[in-house]
């Protein structure tokens, strides 16, 4: 069966991981030690993200450790931890220190894939859409911890299909006032059929239970055809097209075409192009049951071996019903320079436009980083 891995386009993020690094501890054949770093000056014309435009000069230093092991067996992983120093030359007040630790493990025989994975992650920073609540202090960026933890089996049934299921749990809990903590359950049930030898055809059930502090939680279920692997001669990624129906636990409930997709077109052996396009529901961070539709383009080369680059757009539509609707576009660029197997050099720059009827909700962003990237 094909487990082709899903590509899902974003903005491309910083990041000082040098693939092929020489490891700082090796413990044994597959299991090493790295120690991680990266140092980034960033100016931001909007730290706030708020219709004032508060304008600062960032510096960011964020020191690791990454522990891998099991590479080139069934069973493979790795451990990592990091802490994002933050400080600011305008507004002090919002230098910070952001710890985060991530571990995955995959088992893969051919026959079943399992996977598992967990993280803990403290994030700083304001969220769009919520300017004209009156709990919520801009002044002050939103503050709050997101953890995940999940896993899925995929099992051959025959020699060409197989079936998967899983759980993953999420939660964020914000140290603001005027937010809401979500607690979200998801649940995938899958079966694939092979159409080709790395293509198969999909059928999905994915159970979704949405629990908030303050708000309305909703319960969802998207039912799904689609299809996944190698799609065409260049094209590679995956579909998942349905029906999504969502209950309130107070109120009405409603439904929608449910869409996610994400797709990489090769233009050649230097470049491609990476598509996604998803129509859903969540919840805001006010507590608020929304129904979000996003699209991005983008595109990626390498034409020297020490050089890549990236672009992307995307815009996503958020509809609160009883609301108008609001608009985020994004558009990013970015160049990273390897110098060696221990040291990357990036600059990227990012731009963000939200649109609302209600004028102290909009804003604009934008955001130019260098950053030096440090493996070893």
């Amino acid at each position: 069966m094909s487990r082709k891995a899903c590509f899902f386009p974003a903005a491309l993020a910083l990041s000082g991981c040098v693939v092929g690094a020489a490891p700082f501890l090796a413990v044994e054949d597959g299991t090493e030690l790295f120690l991680t770093a990266t140092v980034a000056v960033r100016s931001d014309d909007n730290v706030l993200l708020s219709n004032q435009g508060t304008r600062d000069t960032l510096v960011e230093f964020t020191p690791g450790l990454d522990f891998v092991y099991g590479a080139g067996s069934l069973a493979r992983g790795h451990l990592e931890f990091k802490e994002r120093i933050l400080r600011h030359s305008r507004v002090r007040e919002l230098d910070t220190s952001l710890p985060s630790a991530a571990t995955d493990l995959v088992y893969d025989d051919q026959k079943a894939r399992i996977r598992f994975d967990a993280s803990w992650t403290s994030l700083s920073g304001n969220l769009p859409g919520v300017a004209n609540s009156p709990l919520v202090d801009l002044s002050a960026p939103a503050r709050r911890d997101v953890y995940r933890l999940g896993g899925d089996a995929e099992v051959n049934v025959t020699e060409s299909s197989s079936a998967l299921v899983g759980i993953d749990f999420e939660g964020t809990r914000f140290k603001n006032p005027g937010y809401a903590d979500a607690r979200v359950t998801r649940i995938p049930l899958g079966y694939f059929r092979e159409l080709a030898p790395k293509a198969d055809l999909s059928l999905g059930l994915r159970l979704r239970k949405t629990s908030l502090h303050e708000g309305v939680g909703s319960s969802d279920l998207f039912y799904s055809l689609g299809a996944r692997g190698e799609l065409g001669d260049r094209l590679s990624g995956v579909i998942a097209l349905g029906y999504i129906r969502r209950s309130l636990d107070r109120g009405r409930g409603e439904g929608t075409l449910g869409l996610d997709s994400s797709f990489s077109f090769s233009l050649d052996e230097h470049s491609s192009l990476v598509a996604g396009f998803v129509n859903d529901y969540d919840s805001s961070p006010l507590g608020q049951s929304r129904r979000q539709s996003r699209a991005s383009l983008g595109f990626r080369a390498q034409p020297w071996e020490a050089w890549s680059f990236g672009a992307d757009l995307s815009r996503c539509f958020y509809k609160v019903s009883g609301l108008s609707a609001e608009t985020l576009s994004e558009a990013s660029l970015s160049a990273n320079y390897v110098f060696n197997t221990t040291l990357k050099l990036s600059f990227a720059c990012d731009l963000r436009k939200y649109d609302s009827d209600q004028r102290d909700r909009a804003f604009d962003n934008a955001v130019f980083t260098l950053s030096l990237g440090f493996r070893y």
